[in-house]
């Protein structure tokens, strides 16, 4: 099995934590286990045309998704099917990083994939094809890191609130408290939980 882990330069990282690769997982066990991480992610199946995910409470029903999906936040385990996913690459995005390229409210995306291709349209899959007919990880990276940044060109608007706050966090995130938080930047405990849930994949 061969895992890379990559680093983007700016204005991506300011946004996204890292692309990652794995290529050639061989797994003991036909299904396995994915913790949760509280974070977004866009996987690409290199190999298959389809992606299979079951759902803890639901183990015996498979959510079968196009090549290109994003993960939303999880709350808790879900389990992938490994004979699909032997060859991946994704885009492990910061907290708050994903809003800009999905431009979906975070919260609605809790403890679920969808299709890339709802989101993006057929380009999706065009990107999937593009990035697994290509035999060096760096052309894969470098088509990745230019779709991302197109993506960028009409980003919309964060909230300053959001921004504040995500600093705040970074610098002490032993101290996230709501009020302390809304008070810093002027909103009620209530429209600051909103705006912060509505960007931010993880829920306050």
């Amino acid at each position: 099995m061969r895992f890379r882990s990559y680093r983007v330069g700016r204005p991506l990282s300011d946004l996204v934590e890292n692309f990652w690769l794995c290529d050639g997982y061989v797994s003991p066990h036909l299904r396995e286990r994915i913790l949760p991480s509280g974070t977004f992610e866009l996987v690409f199946n290199l190999r298959d045309g389809d992606l299979r995910i079951y759902r803890a409470r639901h183990p015996d029903r498979c959510t079968r998704l196009p090549g290109a999906v994003v993960s939303g936040p999880y709350g808790g385990y879900f389990v992938t099917d490994r004979a699909a996913a032997a060859s991946l690459m994704a885009v492990h995005f910061k907290p708050g990083g994903a809003f800009p390229f999905l431009g979906l409210a975070a919260n609605e995306l809790l403890d679920t994939h969808v299709s890339l291709q709802d989101i993006w349209g057929r380009s999706a899959l065009e990107i999937r094809e593009r990035i697994s007919t290509e035999r060096t990880d760096a052309r894969r990276l470098q088509i990745l890191q230019d779709v991302l940044l197109s993506r960028l060109v009409h980003r919309p608007e964060r909230h300053p609130a959001v921004l504040s706050a995500l600093e705040y966090l970074r610098h002490d995130p032993s101290r996230a408290v709501v009020g302390k938080l809304a008070g810093e930047v002027g909103l009620s405990n209530r429209r600051f939980i909103d705006v912060f849930n509505f960007e931010v994949d993880s829920m306050l």
